[in-house]
Formats: C-alpha cells, sequence, structure tokens
C-alpha cells in the first residue's frame, strides 16, 4: 500500500484495514439477529441436524417437475412419514386427486402399493410396483421421497461441488413461508451432468432446519423442479395401521 506518511501512520493503516478484513470474515458467518445463521454452508448443513432430532411427520407436499413430465401443474399430497422408511401419500387436489400410495422399505418384496386416481381406482384395489420403480413424469422413486431424501441430495450435491472447488453459495437473508420464517439461501454450480441443476434457492426454517420449500433451475434460468412442504407436523403419533392398506380411511378398501 502506497504511504506518503510516517511509517507509524501507516502501519496504523494497514491495522486498520486487517481489522476491517478480519470483521467481513467475522461477520459473514456470525449470528443473525435472534440467534440464527447466516453462514450458507452451516444453514444447509444443520438441516441433517434438525432431520435427525425428529422421529417423522406429516404434511402437505406440493411439487412439480416440469423439466422431466414437460407439464407446468403443481400435485398436490398429503404425506406422512416415520423413520426408517415408512411412506404414506395421497394426492388431496386434480390431478391425480384420489390417487394413493404405501412403501414400507423391506416388506411386500420392497414393493408399493398404489391405488390409482380415477375410474381405474375403483376396479383396481392396488397396483404392486418395486419401490425403486420411477414414472415417465418423475426423477425420483418411492425410496427417494421426503424430507429427509431432498435434504440428502442438496448436502450431498453441495459438498460435492465444494470439493470441486466450484460451489458458489449466497445467504439472502429471512423470508416468512407458509406462516414460518426461514432462511434463503441460494446455490450456484456449473452447467454439467454431474450437478442436477444449476441454480437451486432453499428456504430452511430457522426453528426446525428442516428445508420448507426449494427451487431448483436450469442454466437458462428456467424452472426444473420445486417441492414445497406446509402444514408440517413434526413427530405426530403414527401407527402401523397409519401405513397399512387395512386402515379403512384410505381408500385400498372401499367394500
Amino acid at each position: 500500500m502506497p504511504c506518503n506518511t510516517s511509517r507509524r501512520a501507516c502501519v496504523y493503516r494497514l491495522m486498520g484495514l486487517a481489522w476491517g478484513l478480519l470483521f467481513l470474515a467475522l461477520a459473514s458467518r456470525a449470528p443473525a439477529e435472534g440467534g440464527g445463521l447466516r453462514d450458507p454452508l452451516d444453514i444447509l448443513l444443520s438441516m441433517r441436524e434438525g432431520y435427525r432430532s425428529i422421529n417423522g411427520y406429516s404434511a402437505i407436499m406440493e411439487k412439480s417437475e416440469p423439466a422431466v413430465s414437460k407439464k407446468s401443474g403443481v400435485e398436490t399430497i398429503f404425506i406422512k412419514f416415520q423413520k426408517p422408511y415408512k411412506l404414506y401419500m395421497k394426492w388431496v387436489e386434480e390431478p391425480h386427486k384420489g390417487r394413493e400410495i404405501i412403501y414400507v422399505a423391506g416388506e411386500n418384496d420392497d414393493c408399493f402399493l398404489a391405488k390409482p386416481d380415477g375410474f381405474l381406482g375403483y376396479v383396481v384395489k392396488a397396483i404392486k410396483k418395486p419401490g425403486t420403480h420411477k414414472s415417465p413424469e418423475t426423477r425420483y422413486s418411492m425410496q427417494e421421497v421426503g424430507i429427509g431424501s431432498l435434504i440428502d441430495s442438496i448436502v450431498d450435491t453441495t459438498l460435492q461441488a465444494r470439493d470441486n472447488n466450484e460451489l458458489r453459495l449466497f445467504y439472502r437473508g429471512t423470508a416468512k413461508r407458509s406462516g414460518r420464517e426461514a432462511y434463503v439461501v441460494e446455490r450456484l454450480l456449473p452447467a454439467r451432468d454431474s450437478y442436477p441443476n444449476s441454480r437451486l434457492v432453499v428456504y430452511v426454517d430457522t426453528a426446525t432446519r428442516l428445508p420448507l420449500e426449494a427451487y431448483a433451475y436450469g442454466a437458462d434460468g428456467t424452472l426444473w423442479e420445486h417441492c414445497k412442504y406446509r402444514e408440517v407436523r413434526i413427530n405426530p403419533e403414527l401407527k402401523d395401521i397409519d401405513f397399512s392398506t387395512e386402515n379403512r380411511e384410505y381408500g385400498f378398501n372401499y367394500f
């Protein structure tokens, strides 16, 4: 740094610059107002901590995958989930209103049971498919549904990009989502097949540290997929009957 004054003044200026840089570095990782986080990587990693602390949940899940399905419509699904992996899903709005799926890992030959929507649902009690099966309208199998799978996908890809020195993360403050306070994190990655998307915007609940919404975009800025959880209930009282076709509240038994 050029210095036209005394050596002591130059030293003071250098010390001031060093302290300023240190303050900026610490501020980027300092707790936000209310005791929260500001470092975007810490926020994303905290999702795993939040998920480890729960045993199950119920929620309304909204999702779309226009990059795969070539449709812009949103699927609205009531979901129950219990660890290690018990899943019940019911489509509560069109399209596919009335469709139901039950999947319990390791049971029914590790297959899921589906009650179709529409007229077929009245003549077919259940369709049995392997847990690894993927329909043409989605990139995900029944083994990859839910909050835990979403967290794993986000965190694993983020750490992969960090190890490749290709990660760009930004903390975008907080926002209200479905009545909940959420951290907003944006992730940018190179457009290549090794990454599932080029841009991701995630809203993480400041209290539960669970993702509330996630929006994934391609390199051209088009929305590839999104997932949203609302009316989330943590650790509801779930029993085996909640994941059984014998549940009289479900459509698998209609006689």
